[in-house]
C-alpha cells in the first residue's frame, strides 16, 4: 500500500530479497502518493516492479489508461529494469462469479481489456512503443479500441492487412453523438433495435472472427472464386446472420452468392 510506505520502512524492506516489488496503484486520486512511494523504493536501489492496477471499480476507462501510461513514463524516470503494470478487475467480495460490471464500464470494454492483455499474458510492460500500439497514444484512441470487434484486437495485424480494421474505423469515426449513444447501449448489453445502416454494419462486424475468415477464404479457394478485400469484407459481414458458422453454413452461403447465381 503506497499510502503506508516511508523511507524508514523501505530501509528495512530493501534488505529483503524480493523481486519484483509490488506497489498498488488503484485510484488516480492517489497519483502523488503512488509516485512518492515509487521514488522512495527507487532511491533504495529497487529496480524490479510489478504493480497492481485495479479497474472496473469506481474508476473510468480514461483513468485506467492514465495510470498505465504513467507507469510507462515512470519506468524511464526512475531507471527501472522492470516495471510491469498488472491490471486486476474488481469484483465485490460477496459475489461468487466474475460478471460484475462497474458503473463506468461495460461488458464489451472489459472483454476488450482482456483481449489487449492477452498478448502479454496479462501484464503491461514498460515499453512505450508497445503501449502506444496496444493501448493507444491518447485516451481517445484507447476508448476507440474498447469498441473494436474483439478479434480485431487479438489478431490486430491480420485484420489490418486485409483492410477490415480501416473500414471499421471509418464507420466508427463517422458516428454522431446520437449514434454513439446507441452503440454504447449495445455494448452495455442492452437490446437495441435500429435500421441505421452504419450501426447495423458495426454490430455485424463484431461477429467477424479469424476462425470464420479462415473458413470463408478456404471455401472460396476450393471453389476457385477470387474476390478482392472489399468483396471479402462484404461476405464476412453476411456471415453475421449465422449463430453457428460451420463449413456447411459457409458453403451454402457462398453457393447462394456465386454458384447458384451463375446457374
Amino acid at each position: 500500500d503506497a499510502r503506508l510506505l516511508t523511507r524508514k520502512k523501505m530501509s528495512h524492506l530493501s534488505q529483503v530479497d524480493i523481486r519484483p516489488y509490488r506497489i498498488a496503484f488503484d485510484d488516480i486520486k492517489l497519483k502523488k502518493t503512488y509516485l512518492k512511494a515509487m521514488k522512495i523504493a527507487s532511491s533504495f536501489g529497487i529496480k524490479h516492479f510489478s504493480n497492481y492496477i485495479l479497474f472496473n471499480y469506481k474508476d473510468t476507462p480514461e483513468e485506467f489508461w492514465e495510470r498505465l501510461k504513467l507507469n510507462v513514463e515512470l519506468a524511464k524516470e526512475i531507471g527501472a529494469t522492470d516495471l510491469f503494470s498488472f491490471p486486476m478487475k474488481f469484483v465485490p467480495i460477496e459475489q461468487t462469479h466474475r460478471k460484475f460490471v462497474g458503473d463506468n464500464w461495460s461488458k464489451k470494454s472489459i472483454s476488450n481489456i482482456y483481449a489487449i492483455l492477452n498478448a502479454k499474458k496479462g501484464i503491461v510492460p514498460k515499453s512505450s512503443d508497445y503501449f502506444n500500439i496496444a493501448f493507444g497514444e491518447t485516451k481517445e484512441e484507447f476508448l476507440k479500441l474498447l469498441s473494436y470487434p474483439r478479434d480485431f484486437i487479438v489478431f490486430r495485424n491480420y485484420f489490418k492487412e486485409i483492410g477490415f480494421t480501416q473500414k471499421w474505423e471509418v464507420l466508427f469515426n463517422s458516428l454522431d453523438n446520437h449514434q454513439k449513444k446507441i452503440l454504447k447501449d449495445h455494448e452495455a448489453g442492452k437490446i437495441v433495435t435500429t435500421n441505421d445502416a452504419t450501426l447495423v454494419e458495426l454490430f455485424s462486424s463484431e461477429k467477424i472472427t479469424k476462425v470464420k475468415m479462415e473458413k470463408l477464404i478456404n471455401c472460396l479457394y476450393e471453389k476457385n472464386i477470387k474476390v478482392d478485400n472489399d468483396e471479402l469484407y462484404t461476405l464476412a459481414l453476411g456471415l453475421a446472420k449465422f449463430r453457428v458458422c460451420s463449413m456447411n453454413n459457409i458453403e451454402e452461403y457462398i453457393n447462394s452468392k456465386y454458384v447458384l447465381q451463375k446457374n
